[in-house]
């Protein structure tokens, strides 16, 4: 069997960019944050409950996502995207003013946050070549090349996640 690599180029912005296992979530923010955001908080540690558990199905990590969303829909659920690893790809889950680019045998497609009511998940094969997922609707991620964020939460306003078959 091959070995799966990924690296996670980080576009500078404001908001937040966290890595926990192979698990990436995007929570752009359009201002400097001056305070604490207990919601961005709650939504990194999903992440990172999300990324603790490899074994989960795709069905149950869009559950859990979905249900922290209905959660929040009275407030002001912040706009998201996120991806974690499954069997033989990743769950795609975005919420809101985010979107996702996807190359895959030379085609690439582009879904949004905006074009759901709530949220859109989606299972993407592993067999993709580079995901990305920003807050600027309409302009490709610019990730900075030296960037590969391994572990942790860093500003960014949107990822790049590019797969390598054995070492990169």
């Amino acid at each position: 069997m091959e070995q799966l690599t990924t690296r996670i180029g980080i576009e500078p912005g404001l908001g937040l960019v966290g890595r926990f296992g192979d698990t990436v979530i995007v929570i752009p923010r359009g201002e400097a944050v001056t305070r604490p955001d207990d919601v961005a908080h709650e939504l990194l540690e999903l992440a990172a409950e999300v990324g603790s558990d490899r074994q989960a199905p795709a069905n149950a990590i869009a559950s859990r996502l979905a249900q922290w969303v209905i959660g929040h829909m009275s407030g002001e659920a912040p706009a998201f995207g996120i991806v974690a690893p499954m069997r033989d790809g990743v769950v795609m889950f975005l919420r809101g003013a985010v979107w996702c680019t996807i190359t895959e045998g030379g085609a690439t497609r582009e879904v949004s946050g905006e074009q759901a009511l709530t949220w859109v998940d989606l299972i993407v094969p592993g067999t993709f070549e580079r995901l990305a997922i920003g807050g600027a609707v309409g302009r490709p991620v610019q990730a900075d090349p030296l960037s590969d964020l391994r572990a942790g939460v860093v500003p960014g306003e949107g990822f790049v996640l590019v797969r390598f078959v054995g070492m990169p």
